[in-house]
């Protein structure tokens, strides 16, 4: 069996999502946290991969700082403070979480979490606290352990609007 390179396999992958607007959002928010970060493709804590899941992860260092995935529903997560993510406005809007491990000298309680919701939810507020958190990732090491997965076509789709409308206008042609 032929394997596939990068530009087909984020093709297959981008047909898995039922919306083009969807996936607009999401990307306008992914190049958004990149011009806040100033991380470039090649930036070696910037890890933007297609894994197995039927997911599309944006990694900083170790951990993911968004991703929207296909399940039974496509849902959104975003990496927040714990104090946001307990906030009762956040808490009745999201679906479900993503708990992790607090690193060597952090509180169990400071630990970031990932919060996933079916929709973008479109709230300044939200956006804010969620670059803050990925901000604070992005300065807690110097390099992924990913990294090897990263695939620039796809840092590619999130910062380039001409690039980004032509995969789509191939993705959702029919």
């Amino acid at each position: 069996m032929k394997k596939l390179d990068s530009y087909q396999r984020l093709v297959a992958r981008l047909k898995l999502f039922p919306d083009r607007n969807w996936l607009e959002l999401y990307f306008d928010y992914v190049n958004e946290l990149m011009a806040y970060t100033g991380l470039s493709s090649d930036d070696p804590r910037l890890v933007m991969s297609l894994p197995v899941a039927k997911n599309l992860p944006v990694t900083i260092n170790n951990r993911y700082v968004c991703e929207i995935f296909i399940g039974k529903t496509p849902t959104v997560g975003f990496l927040l403070g714990a104090d946001v993510a307990q906030a009762p406005e956040i808490r009745l809007k999201s679906i479900d979480k993503y708990l992790f491990d607090p690193r060597s000298g952090q509180a169990l309680l400071g630990a970031p979490v990932l919060l996933y919701f079916r929709d973008i939810p479109v709230v300044d507020f939200l956006k804010e606290e969620w670059k803050q958190a990925s901000l604070f990732e992005l300065n807690c090491q110097k390099k992924s352990q990913y990294k090897a997965y990263h695939e620039p076509l796809l840092y590619e789709v999130a910062v380039n609007p001409l690039y980004r409308n032509s995969i789509l206008n191939e993705v959702f042609a029919n």
